[in-house]
């Protein structure tokens, strides 16, 4: 916001100043200068009155006369030979008395014999120097006064822009329910409800879509349920020659069992309504146990540190801190090599679990993407992609955090954050 603020208000100043001499630049090379014309014609009529007083008066009352036409103007005046005189300007002044232009160059001629004069301002003078004060002091003044009512009316934007910001960052976190003031004060004209309108409506959307997935799940269970009991049923009085494809049906409906125990279980972690039973539990043994269970399905070495040098009671829903970190070694049993590594160390407040194997990791590409819904880094394995999900979903309800790096086993490290206490 702060970088958009003064990008905005740098933007505003270098456009009014650019204006603004642009306008000066036109005024003077552009247009003609009345301001010039009028000046020449004054002075043009002072030397006339003067070349008039000429026959009466003497040679050195002649120069104090023009003296005090100088000073009167705020100008020097210099007798100059006519071959001084640029060419151009030779040429207007055989057709007037005064040339006067916007370069500064201005010269006339007066008497008989024709005596020629440069004119040039007289920066000495009091009144020139008043004058430039003054022009300096209101441009000065000006620019301030630009640069303070921009200031105020880019901080009071700022901060009507400050509500969208806030809300766009916890909309983006996941809090669909957040909205912006409309009030005329706050809001940014009709920004503030489209935004409140959109919100409302993807809320609405996501909200339909976790039922729909919550429903389809739940409903799913009842025919599945009956099948399994038709099996066993059929299995009783079966041929020897239909038990294996009996045996792969009831396989295949596990899988499916699975598959929606997940789904509805994500469904309600989505909508915060995965109910947690928090109580205070040894965490290693939970380790220890998962690590029994899946030994004999694999031939790798599972090795678990205790860098913590005790038990580590935890105060969580421990069935879905187990099923977490089942997941977390499934993974690494199915996408590592000969080794995986469990560890868990204590800092201050927090444990971390750490699970490492050494397979081929997951690559730059895929990382931010691994916690999405029915993602798979590798389709040819078997699973739905909705575990890595879930358990970040886990994760969250419990105030923790599940987030990937490189391993130094070579392979991928999951790491699992939580706080010991509620």
């Amino acid at each position: 916001m702060k970088r958009l603020f003064f990008s905005l208000y740098s933007a505003l100043i270098a456009t009014v100043v650019l204006f603004v001499f642009s306008a000066h630049w036109i005024n003077t090379f552009l247009i003609i200068d009345v301001d010039n014309i009028i000046e020449a014609k004054n002075f043009k009529a002072e030397i006339e009155l003067l070349e008039q007083l000429t026959p009466f008066i003497t040679e050195q009352q002649k120069q104090q006369k023009l003296l005090r036409i100088a000073g009167l103007n705020q100008i020097i005046i210099t007798a100059i030979n006519y071959d001084d005189i640029p060419n151009f300007v030779q040429t207007h002044l055989t057709q007037q008395q005064v040339w006067v232009d916007d370069n500064d160059l201005a010269y006339f001629w007066a008497f008989n014999p024709k005596q020629y004069f440069s004119i040039a301002e007289d920066e000495e003078h009091a009144l020139v120097e008043v004058d430039v004060i003054i022009e300096y002091t209101t441009l000065i003044f000006m620019l301030t006064l630009l640069a303070t009512i921009s200031f105020i009316w880019m901080t009071f934007l700022g901060n009507k822009l400050k509500y969208l910001e806030q809300a766009t960052d916890k909309f983006g976190e996941g809090d669909f329910s957040i909205r912006v003031p409309i009030s005329s004060s706050l809001s940014v004209g009709n920004l503030n409800i489209r935004f409140n309108n959109m919100a409302t409506k993807i809320e609405n959307l996501l909200s339909s879509h976790k039922q729909l997935s919550h429903n389809i799940a739940h409903e799913l269970r009842t025919p599945i349920f009956k099948m399994q009991m038709q099996l066993e049923l059929l299995d009783v009085h079966s041929h020897p020659k239909q038990q294996k494809y009996i045996l792969g049906i009831e396989e295949d409906l596990f899988n499916l069992q699975d598959l929606v125990d997940e789904l509805l279980q994500y469904a309600q972690a989505e909508r915060a309504e995965l109910p947690i039973n928090y109580q205070t539990f040894i965490i290693n043994n939970v380790i220890n146990g998962v690590i029994d269970d899946l030994s004999s399905t694999t031939t790798q070495t599972i090795k678990f540190h205790n860098y913590a040098q005790k038990a580590v009671a935890l105060f969580a829903d421990k069935n879905l801190i187990n099923r977490v970190i089942k997941n977390l070694i499934c993974n690494a049993i199915k996408y590592g090599n000969t080794e995986i590594e469990i560890s868990i160390s204590t800092i201050e407040k927090e444990i971390f679990i750490n699970v490492d194997d050494n397979g081929e990791g997951i690559e730059q590409v895929n990382i931010d993407k691994i916690f999405e819904p029915f993602y798979q880094i590798d389709p040819n394995y078997n699973g739905y992609g909705l575990g890595l999900s879930l358990a970040n979903q886990i994760v969250e309800l419990h105030r923790g955090e599940l987030h990937y790096e490189h391993s130094h086993l070579g392979g991928a490290c999951f790491i699992l954050q939580l706080p010991l206490k509620k």
